[in-house]
């Protein structure tokens, strides 16, 4: 039903901007004529997402690639019509509007002075895309506990719409198969430079391991990764200590702890980690503090220290959990009276700091943009 009204929409379209050349007055009457099929379209693609079918909803389009769309449709449709010495102008002046496109969207993200995180809606997992200033890329995890091919259908395709062809470091902070399923197909799309992971012999460290071999990927320990990163980034891992040799620590309390920081704010990511190494971390670190903090183990009550959320004071809590989930982490009193952001509610949540120490939180869900 969908691809029907999509011809329709483009015949009419090109329709329309033939008969403007020649015929004003008929080009506005068809103008009128193609809001009707591209109405339904709109309204059919909404309904559709919201039956929630879709595993990925793509964002809106920007004007230059639309007009780059129509160029391209223009040259096709006067082709024929053309001399061969304006087939070839109109075949030069496409390449060269294409080319300029891609070179300034280039040049936009390598100019990018802001720190850009984005939290995707994975399910029950975790896959969160850092874009720090100076066109470099970091991958924190990439699993999910109920979503298929993750890595194929979500976290690829994410980094494809954000025209991110590298990364420069992929940050596994457990091995856990909700954290790490989806990153073979990650690392099979995507150029990667460096996976920094504490690997065992479980089956989901043989995954990453025979899919580093196979993409020709290093993986290296934590205190490789460097701490300052181009554009004032920096990446600390403060959670498990190297020097911890503590039996009472689960598989999740083993989870690394990651605090970004950059023009004076700070994002936490706290994976995993349940309440004996909550415990241990505000601790170790008394005076830590976040603007902003991915709560611990998907936002589950029964692992969140009573403490934790007051000691580290943030201003934004974001919980990488499924719909189901975040009604019960909403209940959680611990969250109680806090601004508390759910992928299960609102999508993929992105979080823009500014060089200037300004925040602004969007999420993917319309009319939920959020200027702080």
């Amino acid at each position: 039903m969908i691809f029907p009204l999509v011809w329709l929409v483009m015949v009419l379209g090109v329709t329309k901007l033939l008969v403007c050349l020649v015929l004003p007055d008929a080009g506005h009457i068809l103008a009128g004529a193609t809001e009707v099929p591209a109405h339904a379209l709109t309204w059919l693609v909404g309904y559709l997402s919201d039956l929630n079918i879709c595993i990925l909803r793509t964002g809106s389009v920007g004007l230059g690639t639309v007009m780059l769309y129509y160029l391209a449709l223009a040259s096709v449709v006067l082709r024929p019509l053309a001399r061969p010495v304006l087939r070839v102008a109109l075949g030069a002046i496409l390449a060269f509007a294409f080319l300029t496109a891609l070179s300034y969207g280039h040049y936009l993200r390598s100019r990018c002075k802001d720190l850009i995180i984005t939290c995707l809606d994975v399910g029950h997992g975790q896959a969160v895309i850092v874009r720090a200033p100076g066109d470099k890329t970091v991958l924190i995890d990439g699993g999910s506990l109920f979503i298929p091919d993750v890595g194929s259908r979500v976290i690829a395709p994410a980094l494809e719409s954000l025209a991110i062809d590298r990364l420069d470091a992929i940050l596994i902070s457990h091995t856990d198969m909700d954290h790490v399923n989806g990153l073979p197909e990650v690392m099979a799309a995507v150029r990667t430079q460096a996976v920094y992971a504490v690997l065992d012999d479980g089956p989901a460290s043989k995954i990453i391991t025979g899919a580093c071999h196979d993409e020709g990927v290093p993986i290296r320990p934590w205190h490789c990764l460097q701490s300052a990163w181009p554009g004032g980034m920096e990446i600390q891992v403060l959670w498990p200590p190297a020097d911890v040799n503590d039996p009472a620590l689960s598989d999740n309390d083993r989870s690394a702890v990651i605090l970004l920081s950059f023009a004076g704010r700070s994002v936490l990511f706290c994976s995993d980690i349940e309440q004996y190494a909550q415990a241990r971390l505000i601790s170790r670190y008394q005076g830590l503090q976040a603007d902003v903090v991915l709560v611990p183990h998907h936002g589950s009550a029964k692992t969140l220290h009573p403490d934790l959320l007051d000691r580290l004071r943030p201003r934004w809590l974001l919980c990488s959990c499924t719909a189901n989930q975040a009604l019960q982490v909403r209940s959680n009193p611990c969250l109680s009276g806090k601004e508390l952001y759910c992928t299960g509610d609102y999508g993929a949540i992105t979080v823009k700091i500014r060089p200037s120490g300004s925040i602004h939180l969007q999420t993917f869900l319309p009319n939920t943009s959020m200027p702080r």
